[in-house]
C-alpha cells in the first residue's frame, strides 16, 4: 500500500481504514511527489541538455559543409583568373569586365 501511495498511482482497491492510516497515506503521497518528482525532473533536463547539444552538433555540421562549398567556388574563380591569366597575358589585371573580342579569344582557346 505504501509503495503504491508513495508513487501517487492509487489503485483504489486497498484504502486507509483510520484516521491515523489516511495521514500517514497523505504523508507517503506528499512525500512520493518530492522523491520522484526530483529524479524525473534531472532526468528531464538531462535530455534537455542532450537534445540542444545534437541541435548545436548538426549545425556545425552543416556550416562546415557550407564553408567547404564557398570554398571551392573561391578556389574555383581563382583557376579561372589563372586561366585567363595564361590566355590573355597582356591584360591589365584592373582592365574590369571583359570585351566581347576578349571573351570570343578565351572561348576559343580554353575550348
Amino acid at each position: 500500500f505504501s509503495m503504491i501511495s508513495v508513487t501517487t498511482i492509487g489503485y483504489g482497491d486497498m484504502s486507509p481504514l483510520t484516521n491515523c492510516g489516511e495521514f500517514v497515506a497523505c504523508v507517503a503521497g506528499l512525500s512520493g511527489i518530492f522523491v520522484l518528482g526530483l529524479p524525473i525532473s534531472i532526468i528531464g533536463v538531462k535530455f534537455q541538455q542532450r537534445y540542444d547539444e545534437m541541435l548545436r552538433e548538426t549545425k556545425i555540421v552543416s556550416e562546415k559543409e557550407r564553408i567547404k562549398k564557398i570554398e571551392m567556388k573561391i578556389e574555383a574563380v581563382r583557376g579561372m583568373r589563372v586561366l585567363m591569366e595564361k590566355i590573355l597575358p597582356d591584360r591589365p589585371k584592373d582592365a574590369g569586365p571583359l570585351t566581347e573580342d576578349e571573351i570570343e579569344i578565351v572561348m576559343f582557346r580554353a575550348g
